[in-house]
């Protein structure tokens, strides 16, 4: 079982998603043993810079249509199944969605300290 899985739900904005990515591995996510990063691309040609291949899996998504309404809770959802796996027993004890802009604070998982003891 993997201590936190995170999943970054991305459309066309590489550059700002390797802007987040940077500051979730700068973040204080970079001391937790145990943990998984993926990324939902939503039908988009993006890039990830080189210092993060083999750090992300990148989960093609093929489930939501190019021409969907954009709704956010088909990608939390494929990543909340993605993530679990199984509610009798989960794949993860914290899951955590975020969108490709999201901005960490340096010192989030320390907020978290109630949930990893």
């Amino acid at each position: 079982m993997k201590k936190m899985k995170i999943y970054i739900v991305t459309y066309k904005r590489a550059d700002v998603l390797n802007d987040t990515l940077q500051k979730l591995f700068n973040s204080d996510f970079k001391d937790l043993d145990n943990t998984e990063v993926n990324v939902i691309n939503n039908h988009t040609n993006f890039y990830l810079n080189e210092e993060f291949k083999g750090r992300v899996n990148v989960l093609h998504n093929v489930l939501r249509p190019d021409w969907s309404n954009g709704n956010v809770s088909e990608n939390y959802n494929q990543a909340f199944i993605n993530g679990v796996i199984n509610l009798k027993n989960p794949d993860t004890e914290i899951l955590v969605t975020l969108q490709n802009d999201a901005v960490v604070h340096p010192d989030w998982c320390a907020h978290l300290d109630h949930l990893f003891n």
